[in-house]
């Protein structure tokens, strides 16, 4: 009896979507469900690979209203990326990133706190060329890094603890789970003493 009810169905909207194609609807059909979409012909729908063709996918964190992954243009600075976050929140370190640098793909982009800065917060090393000292940075500046989160920090921290202070930065590849790949991404915002 169900199957009779059902093929009643699909054939009462098959004689639907006939009459009414001039209007591009679009039928729907499933095992239990049968569904008429007089909507679709108004949808705009983006595919992954025209997204990806046009955007790079960056983490906005840190000391932003709305932190979370965002999908900029390929040629978006960090000050779009503010913005796609909807701006600092209170307590923010406002001067601490440089807001023309051109973003990556994968990038985390952390907006500290001047509360961290006053703490002695840096990802900075000595010599203030702005990119991660690997042989000391910790965990949450290690983190800061374009596809670097807790758990291969942590890796880092202890391949240091065991081996000794990097000697390139080229070593940090040594790590498993840090190939190629990740390190063209962070060769550029690593150093090390």
């Amino acid at each position: 009896m169900r199957r009779c009810i059902l093929l009643s169905l699909i054939l009462i909207c098959m004689c639907l979507c006939t009459a009414c194609a001039h209007n591009h609807n679009e039928l729907i059909l499933s095992e239990e469900y049968v569904t008429l979409d007089s909507e679709v012909s108004d949808l705009q729908i983006t595919t992954t690979a025209e997204l990806s063709d046009n955007k790079v996918a960056v983490y906005v964190c840190g000391a932003v209203v709305s932190p979370g992954v965002y999908y900029l243009p390929i040629d978006a600075i960090k000050q779009d990326a503010l913005e796609a976050a909807d701006g600092f929140c209170e307590g923010a370190a406002t001067t601490y990133v440089n807001l023309a640098e051109k973003i990556k793909e994968g990038e985390q982009i952390y907006f500290p706190y001047e509360e961290e800065l006053v703490d002695g917060y840096s990802l900075l090393d000595d010599e203030g060329s702005g990119k991660v000292n690997i042989n000391r940075a910790t965990k949450d500046e290690l983190m800061t890094l374009p596809g670097i989160g807790e758990s291969k920090a942590e890796a880092i921290i202890s391949y240091r603890e065991e081996h000794g202070a990097f000697q390139s930065i080229e070593e940090i590849t040594s790590i498993p789970g840090i190939k190629e790949g990740i390190y063209d991404n962070i060769k550029d915002y690593i150093v090390v003493d």
